[in-house]
């Protein structure tokens, strides 16, 4: 007897088990940009600057109302403009000069520790003497004042410093 020989069985998946195949992420983000600028496209959202109408050209050329024009400034007597350039030489929220106190702080053990108290000023005519106090921690770690005279430029340089001794 003779054996049959059964017919090779071929691996295809069974059509109710199959699942469809899903989109993907990509497919669908392309999907709303294409539909969004389709809609942008069709309402007249891009038209070129040559497809406007005339009317609106017009519109976006007339200003609504004139600039003012701008107000001349202020021409500074010498003694004006002299007081200016001190004033800036000195912070506007606790009136210390910037530049002694800059100095000061890089010349402390702790620069953090510095606490400006007050600062005064004499102007000298061609320099200004400026007095400044502060608080800052000494080399044994107790909290001092302290008091900086110094000779400035009225451009806010430091000429020299007269005097940084405890009080």
């Amino acid at each position: 007897m003779a054996m049959e020989q059964a017919a090779p069985v071929l691996d295809t998946p069974d059509p109710v088990k199959t699942k469809p195949k899903s989109i993907g992420v990509g497919a669908v983000i392309w999907l709303v940009i294409f539909v969004v600028g389709g809609y942008g496209w069709m309402s007249g959202v891009y038209k070129d600057s040559n497809e406007r109408s005339e009317p609106e050209r017009v519109e976006e050329r007339a200003s609504p109302e004139p600039r003012p024009e701008p107000k001349p400034k202020k021409v500074l007597t010498p003694a004006e403009q002299r007081a200016k350039d001190i004033r800036r030489q000195f912070s506007a929220w606790d009136g210390s000069h910037r530049n002694l106190e800059a100095l000061i702080q890089d010349s402390l053990h702790d620069p953090d520790s510095y606490d400006h108290v007050e600062t005064r000023y004499s102007d000298k005519g061609d320099h200004l003497m400026v007095a400044l106090k502060y608080r800052a921690v000494n080399g044994f770690g107790a909290k001092r004042l302290y008091q900086a005279i110094a000779k400035v430029g009225l451009d806010g340089t430091i000429i020299s410093v007269i005097d940084n001794s405890q009080l």
